[in-house]
C-alpha cells in the first residue's frame, strides 16, 4: 500500500520568486519565503517520477511554491517511529499531515493533535464537489472535522484472485467464473463449491488449500457481503459489530470453511505466499497487487480477477476499500488559515479532463491483467465501493485478529472470543471518547 500511497504527493524543490506567478485555478495567499512542512508515510523520492500522477504532482508543488512564495520541504520517510512519535507528543514537526490508512488518523485525532477543518471552511470549501463527503464523513469525530479527503483509489480495493490451474484441475473451466459474475450468481456457496473441490486435490507431499484468509481479507470480506462490517463508525468513534447476525453469518461460513480444511487455521500476515506458490486457489486481495511485478505479476501460474463472491440475498457484488488517504492540520502551526490555502492548492484535481483520466486508468489496468476478462472487476468495484473504518479500530482490530487466530485453531469457541471481544472493545471505547473528550477541552 506504502507504493500507491507513494503516487499522490512528490518531492518539491526550492521555490524562487524570480519566475512570474502561475495561472492557477485556486487562491493563493503569499508565505514570504516560508517552508511548508508535509509529512508523508511511505514517500520516497526515486519512484515520484514513476507514474504520470507523479510527474503531474511534482508540476503542481512547483507550481505552489511560485504561487505562494514558499518552499515545500518534504524529506524522504525514513524514520516513521521518530516523526510519529512527535506527533502523539504534541511535538510535530511539519505543518500537513497526509493520514494515509486509516490507521494514521484514529490516536492522533483522539489526542488533540489535528486542528477542526471546520474553522478553516473559507479557504478549503468543505461544502465543495471536490470533497468526498462520505470520506470526509470517516474523518469526523465528536463533531469535529479533523482531517478531509478528495476520495479513494481503485487501487487499493479488494477483489477476489483465482488460480486457472487449480481451478482446471478441480473441474472447472474458469470462464465459467467470469460467467456466473456477469450472469449475478457469484455466490459464497459456489465460491466454497470450487475451493473445497481444490483443497481435495492435496496430495501426502504438499498440503493444498481452496483459499487463504490473507491477513483476515477472507472474513473481512464474508462480513462485508453478508451485509454488515465487524467494526463500525459513527461520529462518537468505532464500534465492535462482529456480534452481529451478518457477521456471525460470516464467521460461521469462515470457520465452517477451515474445520473442512479447505482455508488454513494459520493467522500469519504473509499467508499470500501460499497463493504466490501455487498451493492455493483463491486469494481475497488488493487490486493493486495485479501491477507488483515481483509478487503477483511475477507468479508464475496463471490467474484471473473476480469481484467477492456476494450473499446469496444480496443484489450487488462489493468491493472493500480499507485504506486510503486524507490530510490534516497539525495543531500548533503559524497561520494555520494561510496553510489551509496549501492544502487546498495541494488537492486541487490533477486531472480536470475526466476522458483523459479514464484513458489513463484503462491503460493501467490493461498493463496489469492477464485476461481482459479481469476488466470487468475494475468497473464492478468503482461502482460497488464499501469505504470501511477497520483500520480506525487500532487498538481493537489486533486483538480480535488474534481472537480469531484462536477460534480456527479450536482453541477458543465463536461465542467465547465474542464475549470477551466484546468487553475490551468497550473499554477501548471509553478510552478514546475520553481522549476525545480531553482534546475538545
Amino acid at each position: 500500500a506504502a507504493a500507491a500511497v507513494m503516487l499522490l504527493l512528490p518531492m518539491g524543490g526550492c521555490g524562487k520568486t524570480e519566475d512570474p506567478t502561475p495561472d492557477v485555478s485556486y487562491e493563493t495567499t503569499d508565505l514570504g519565503g516560508r517552508k511548508i512542512r508535509i509529512y508523508q508515510y511511505g514517500f520516497r523520492k526515486d519512484s515520484i517520477n514513476n507514474t504520470d500522477r507523479g510527474r503531474r504532482f511534482m508540476n503542481r508543488v512547483a507550481e505552489i511554491e511560485k504561487a505562494f512564495n514558499c518552499t515545500i520541504d518534504l524529506s524522504e520517510d525514513d524514520n516513521y517511529t521518530a516523526a510519529w512519535n512527535a506527533v502523539m507528543a504534541g511535538k510535530p514537526t511539519f505543518d500537513i499531515m497526509q493520514v494515509s490508512a486509516p490507521h494514521l488518523f484514529s490516536q492522533p485525532a483522539t489526542n488533540g493533535v489535528f486542528l477542526d477543518l471546520k474553522q478553516y471552511d473559507a479557504q478549503l470549501h468543505l461544502s465543495s464537489d471536490k470533497w468526498d463527503k462520505a470520506m470526509n464523513e470517516n474523518y469526523r469525530l465528536q463533531g469535529r472535522q479533523l482531517a478531509v479527503s478528495t476520495g479513494t483509489s481503485l487501487y487499493e480495493n479488494t477483489a477476489l484472485y483465482f488460480n486457472k490451474r487449480l481451478v482446471r484441475a478441480a473441474g472447472y473451466d474458469p470462464e465459467q467464473i467470469y460467467q456466473w459474475q456477469e450472469e449475478g450468481t457469484w455466490t459464497w456457496d459456489k465460491f466454497r463449491e470450487i475451493a473445497a473441490k481444490i483443497a481435495k486435490l492435496s496430495t501426502a507431499s504438499q498440503q493444498i488449500y481452496g483459499c487463504i484468509n490473507n491477513d483476515w481479507k477472507l472474513y473481512d470480506d464474508l462480513c462485508v457481503t453478508s451485509g454488515s462490517n465487524w467494526i463500525t463508525k459513527d461520529d462518537s468513534g468505532v464500534h465492535f459489530s462482529a456480534d452481529k447476525a451478518e457477521c456471525v453469518r460470516a464467521m460461521d461460513f469462515m470457520v465452517g470453511m477451515c474445520n473442512d480444511k479447505i482455508i488454513p487455521d494459520k493467522s500469519e500476515f504473509n499467508d499470500y505466499k501460499i497463493f504466490l506458490e501455487g498451493r492455493a486457489g483463491f486469494s481475497p486481495e488488493y487490486l493493486q497487487r495485479m501491477g507488483d511485478k515481483e509478487g503477483y505479476g511475477g507468479m508464475q501460474d496463471d490467474y484471473g480477477v473476480v469481484m467477492f463472491p456476494k450473499y446469496d440475498e444480496k443484489d450487488e457484488y462489493v468491493s472493500i476499500n480499507d485504506w486510503y488517504q486524507g490530510w490534516a492540520l497539525l495543531t500548533g502551526i503559524e497561520e494555520p488559515e494561510k496553510v489551509a490555502l496549501v492544502l487546498a492548492a495541494l488537492t486541487d484535481t490533477l486531472y480536470p479532463d475526466q476522458a483523459e483520466l479514464d484513458r489513463i486508468n484503462e491503460s493501467t489496468y490493461l498493463s496489469w491483467v492477464r485476461d481482459e476478462q479481469s476488466l470487468k472487476v475494475f468497473e464492478l468495484a468503482a461502482k460497488n465501493t464499501y469505504v470501511s473504518p477497520l483500520k480506525f479500530a487500532s487498538p481493537v482490530d489486533s486483538q480480535w485478529q488474534s481472537k480469531l487466530g484462536e477460534i480456527l485453531q479450536g482453541k477458543v469457541t465463536a461465542a467465547q472470543a465474542l464475549q470477551l471481544q466484546a468487553v475490551y472493545a468497550a473499554q477501548q471505547q471509553r478510552i478514546t471518547l475520553s481522549a476525545a473528550v480531553r482534546a475538545a477541552l
